[in-house]
């Protein structure tokens, strides 16, 4: 800068020497490097009149800025009707000292990084090698490192800020400048000045979804994991997902999410009807990730596997059942998948037992269910009483059945002793046919019998005899008192059990 002195008299005429030959101003130009100073000694000025009283009148040509003017140099001047003050020297750096950006504000694109240039300015012009620190102050960056940096021999430094976390909702960061010019630790304000950074989408939203496996077991269930990244490259956190079986099987079945502040989220889809000729699911995953009203979407493709052989099935496997109810059975064709199929011709077959022999055919229905019913048709014996029915039929087509068993055990009644015929009468005999059967209707042979009057006018009599091969007893009473009206019973022990015949009435 160039600073100018001017002297003038107590009228304030200019004196000499800074006088020109029109006795105009005439100053002296003193030309002063930054933070520098000078002295002018009036002793050395021999054009100025003897006795002179006066002022030094002290401005600036052009630009720049002076820090001060004293009038005390190496003594005080006493008495000379001036005010003496001395001039502390000070740091000129931080003589106005200020700080200047090349833009307050910016729109940088998300995930990217941003350079601001700052320049360090006082009074004298750029300020070199002072040190200057850039931090995120507010705003999705803000707690990242501070950036420290030192001004060039311009005066200038740059600070690259990076964007690591900005979102849809929360995009605009805050970066504080700081000089500590007067050093104090101390961000004061008119140390610092701020830059807005504005991050703009760095790309697409991004839907992604990712199964645990495409080839999932059936009648089980497949995770999705689901993936939302907004249009800054982060998590699209609290963002509603949508999972849908849009085709095949499972068509219909959905289930909803929420991302989370990782930017995923999960979803089970779990099968129900696969099936050998319908085993693929296309699941929809939608979810409205960049917030315009329209759901972005992604699709999986998971293809059930057989989650074991095809098969029959028979229930009850087992029963117990009086020898003259009917056995009946649900018959169920399953394919490998766990589903059932319709369709199917099944064959029931007593395979083993009294009964062997015995079948019955149906076919399953829609729910790949039938029934099939048996019976013991008076064949149990107390020595062969538990029939094995084997069911078979064709499931899968491949030309072999499939099979399942149940078995049936077949409980006896009571054992019976019955009137054969009605009773034959001639002169004063009576004879009596029974016939004696077991708690399967079985007629028992070889077994004694005894036959008694128990009342009338021949109470007492008793006749004792044996079964015959066809289970009959045949009891003949002679001597009889042929009079009134004879009550005849039979009676025998089977399978230690006391049984007896009903009333057999003779009339006379």
């Amino acid at each position: 800068m160039t600073a100018s002195v001017q002297f003038v008299d107590a009228a304030g005429v200019p004196v000499a020497p800074t006088t020109g030959a029109d006795d105009r101003e005439a100053p002296l130009n003193l030309n002063l490097p930054a933070g520098a100073g000078a002295t002018v000694y009036t002793l050395g000025l021999g054009e100025m009149p003897a006795g002179f009283r006066g002022a030094a009148v002290v401005g600036v040509l052009g630009g720049g800025t002076l820090v001060g003017v004293s009038n005390n140099v190496n003594y005080e001047v006493a008495g000379d009707g001036s005010a003496v003050y001395n001039l502390v020297r000070t740091d000129f750096t931080r003589f106005q000292a200020g700080l200047s950006v090349d833009a307050t504000s910016a729109t940088p694109t998300a995930r990217g990084t941003y350079t601001l240039h700052v320049t360090a300015l006082n009074a004298f012009g750029p300020i070199a090698g002072f040190p200057l620190e850039c931090k995120v102050s507010a705003g999705p960056n803000a707690g990242a490192p501070a950036i420290r940096t030192t001004t060039d021999q311009n005066g200038r430094a740059s600070c690259a800020i990076t964007d690591t976390a900005a979102s849809g909702s929360n995009h605009e960061d805050t970066v504080t400048v700081w000089a500590d010019f007067n050093g104090n630790g101390v961000r004061d304000l008119t140390e610092t000045t701020t830059v807005t950074l504005i991050w703009q989408p760095s790309g697409p939203t991004i839907l992604t979804a990712t199964p645990s496996t495409t080839t999932p077991t059936a009648r089980q269930s497949v995770t999705l994991t689901i993936t939302a990244v907004d249009g800054y490259g982060g998590p699209a956190n609290g963002v509603a997902v949508t999972c849908a079986v849009t085709s095949g099987p499972n068509s219909g079945q959905s289930t909803g999410a929420t991302i989370g502040a990782d930017g995923q989220t999960t979803c089970a889809i779990t099968d129900a009807k696969a099936a050998a000729n319908n085993d693929t699911d296309t699941i929809t995953v939608t979810a409205d990730v960049d917030g315009d009203g329209t759901g972005e979407t992604t699709t999986v493709t998971v293809t059930w596997q057989p989650s074991g052989v095809a098969r029959l099935t028979v229930s009850p496997t087992s029963s117990s059942l009086a020898y003259t109810f009917w056995f009946n059975m649900t018959v169920t064709a399953i394919d490998a998948y766990g589903g059932p199929v319709s369709g199917v011709p099944v064959k029931c077959q007593i395979t083993a037992g009294p009964n062997t022999g015995q079948s019955v055919n149906a076919t399953t229905g829609a729910n790949g269910s039938t029934t099939c019913s048996v019976k013991n048709y008076d064949n149990a014996t107390y020595d062969n009483y538990v029939d094995t029915v084997t069911v078979t039929g064709d499931v899968d087509g491949d030309g072999t059945d499939e099979t399942a068993t149940a078995t049936v055990t077949w409980l006896p009644g009571q054992s019976s002793i019955n009137l054969s015929g009605q009773p034959s009468k001639y002169s004063n005999s009576v004879s009596v046919a029974f016939i004696v059967r077991d708690g399967y209707y079985q007629l028992i042979p070889d077994l004694p019998v005894t036959c008694e009057v128990i009342q009338g006018t021949n109470a007492g009599k008793t006749v004792t005899t044996t079964t015959s091969m066809n289970g009959l007893a045949y009891c003949s009473f002679s001597s009889m008192i042929p009079s009134g009206t004879d009550v005849i019973v039979a009676k025998a022990t089977i399978r230690g059990q006391e049984r007896q015949s009903s009333w057999i009435y003779v009339y006379w």
